[in-house]
């Protein structure tokens, strides 16, 4: 994952039953840089289960990513 150089967001489900929350923590950690932002009320599915709040996530984060 080291040669990863660009902006990255982690988007983590609250209830996802699949992979607990500290696998998103250590994804985050190993990627230089990388945000992570936990969506309410989804589980892994986060689109479908969160439509907006996913959606309001990626519009911040491409939002503040230097072009």
């Amino acid at each position: 994952m080291d040669r990863i150089s660009i902006p990255t967001l982690v988007l983590w489900g609250e209830n996802d039953e699949w992979l607990v929350p500290a696998t998103g923590d250590e994804l985050t950690a190993a990627l230089p840089g990388a945000q992570q932002v936990r969506i309410a009320q989804a589980g892994h599915f986060i689109t479908e289960d969160n439509p907006h709040d996913a959606a309001h996530a990626l519009l911040e984060f491409l939002g503040s990513t230097p072009r």
